[in-house]
């Protein structure tokens, strides 16, 4: 009877054991989640701030464009008005002569 409850007894702690080392599987598992949870947070964050950079840089490249092609609009503006301005001057020779 003593050894029928040894062995009874061997089984439980065996049980036990294993369920301790499924437990602590299960943790350590749960731990490397946790990890790759905060590491893929961080990536993503910092994929973006980069997003958010670049961005940020081809919308200060088309204000730059914008001014660029509005200033050059002015000169040509301009250069059109004294043209126009020439041509009126000739026109006036023109009839005059």
């Amino acid at each position: 009877m003593e050894e029928l409850k040894r062995a009874y007894a061997e089984r439980i702690l065996n049980t036990a054991k294993e369920a301790a080392a499924r437990v602590m599987a299960a943790e350590l598992g749960a731990r490397r989640l946790e990890q790759d949870l905060v590491s893929t947070k961080e990536e993503g964050a910092r994929m973006l701030l980069r997003l958010k950079q670049i961005i940020d840089v081809k919308t200060k490249e088309a204000e730059n464009s914008l001014l660029s092609q509005q200033r050059r609009l002015y000169e040509l503006e301009s250069q059109l008005n004294e043209a126009e301005g020439i041509i009126l001057d000739l026109r006036a020779e023109l009839n005059q002569a």
